[in-house]
Formats: C-alpha cells, sequence, structure tokens
C-alpha cells in the first residue's frame, strides 16, 4: 500500500512568497517560470504551489523532480499542496475498496481527466477500465502494476501539504478554497476540491488578510473576493504559468 499524504498544515516563514497556480503537469511552463524567477528571488524567499502540478500536460514526474531540485537549492521554505490531480491518483491506487470502482474510474476520467496523467506515467486505461468492471481480484492485480509505474510519485505524494499558513498568520494557501462556516482546524477535503460557499464569501475567512487558491469556473483566470484571490492561468491545459508574489513587508496582498 502506498503511504497516504500527510495530513497536516505547514507554517511558512518569510516575508516574500512566489505563489504558483496550478502546473497539471507543464513541466515546460515550470522551468519557463523559474528560470525567468531567478535574477527576481531574494534570501528568503519562499515558494508556494497550490496543488494539482501534477496532472493532464505529461510532464508531472518531471514536474516532480524540478519541485524537489528546487526545494534542495532555494534559501527558503518550498511547499506544495496536495491538490485534485494529487487526490485522484491516491483515491485510484485504492480504487478496489470503493463500493462501485468502474464508477469512480469513469468519474476520474471524464471530470478529471485522470487518463492523461496516468497516460504520462505509462499506464493504459483500457485493461484498469476492463479490471474495474470485472472485481476486486482482477482489479487489486492491476492496481498492482499501477502502482509500480506510478511508484516514482510516492514521495512526491507523501510531501504533499492540505494548506499552508504564513508565520505571522495573515495569509493563507490551499488549492481549492475552504468551508466558510469552519474553522480551519476542523477544514476536511474542502481544501482541495472547493466549498460553493467560497465564493460567496463577504468578508474575509477568520483572521486571514489573504486566501490565496487556484480552483476557478471555467473559462475564468482569475476571481477576486473580500480577503481571497483564486487564479489559474491554464498551464497543462494550453495556458502559461502565471505566478504572483506575495510580499508581507508591503502589504502587497
Amino acid at each position: 500500500m502506498p503511504t497516504p499524504p500527510k495530513q497536516r498544515i505547514v507554517p511558512v516563514s518569510g516575508n516574500r512568497f512566489w505563489v504558483f497556480p496550478q502546473i497539471q503537469g507543464d513541466s515546460h511552463q515550470l522551468h519557463l517560470a523559474l528560470e525567468r524567477l531567478k535574477p527576481e528571488v531574494q534570501r528568503g524567499d519562499g515558494f508556494v504551489f497550490l496543488g494539482s502540478q501534477i496532472g493532464q500536460g505529461g510532464g508531472s514526474l518531471d514536474v516532480a523532480e524540478q519541485l524537489f531540485s528546487l526545494q534542495k537549492r532555494a534559501h527558503g521554505p518550498v511547499v506544495w499542496l496536495r491538490g485534485i490531480q494529487e487526490e485522484l491518483l491516491n483515491r485510484l491506487l485504492t480504487l478496489h475498496l470503493a463500493p462501485n470502482p468502474a464508477l469512480v474510474l469513469n468519474w476520474m476520467e471524464q471530470e478529471h481527466a485522470i487518463g492523461a496523467l496516468l497516460a504520462s506515467l505509462q499506464v493504459d486505461m483500457a485493461p484498469l477500465r476492463a479490471a474495474a468492471a470485472a472485481g476486486v481480484a482482477p482489479l487489486a492485480a492491476a492496481l498492482a502494476d499501477v502502482r509500480a509505474k506510478v511508484h516514482p510519485l510516492l514521495a512526491y505524494l507523501e510531501a504533499c501539504s492540505r494548506a499552508a499558513v504564513s508565520d505571522n498568520g495573515r495569509v493563507l494557501f490551499v488549492h481549492g478554497g475552504v468551508d466558510p462556516a469552519r474553522p480551519l482546524s476542523l477544514q476536511t477535503d474542502a481544501f482541495w476540491w472547493g466549498h460553493p460557499d467560497f465564493f460567496r464569501l463577504a468578508t474575509h475567512y477568520t483572521s486571514f488578510d489573504q486566501v490565496y487558491s487556484t480552483l476557478v469556473p471555467e473559462g475564468v483566470q482569475q476571481v477576486k473576493g473580500p480577503g481571497r484571490l483564486a487564479f489559474d492561468s491554464g498551464a497543462g491545459r494550453g495556458g502559461l504559468l502565471q505566478l504572483h508574489c506575495v510580499n508581507l513587508l508591503t502589504n502587497q496582498l
């Protein structure tokens, strides 16, 4: 069995953060972005990746390698969050435990394009579909093969955090959003799936000055609200990788 991602909200220290939206497996766009940043990055700057670093773009393994490489050489914190794609890959590895595996697998394919992620990992969907329809034993055998092929990503999945908070408590970083009715300590999978009330918030979420997330409605690149910003420029799906710089010293949130 793979080790599940740690269920943690991590503090990130520093006064300035480079915040990345979904990368969705677009290793080329990530490389370009990190190269462009080199003259701009200052010692102590943090990097926060808002989830779904892996995904449809075909280069998920390379994305994970770039993130680990950045973590080794950076002079500030490097944090990546668990997003929908990471959640789907974890769920896939335990698909044989689902009440209706074939239905779940179809949902993963149709709604979240997991087939593109798996294809980049040399996983063929056709035998997986057949096994999901055949029963628990055939599916468990098929998933053993899948697990071997995605093994290089397991350390990356283990390193994913649920959310991140600046060490002064002013800024919250999540993938999908939060349930406004719950305190941070009681958030569950709203962190990656989002919550319908998140975009209806008329005030700041609890005591945070700003919440950054990367799930936006289809066809929209940015949604602003009181104390929140959701942005996604479409990397891995034909778009670029446009990030934000958060500077706590100058109050540029």
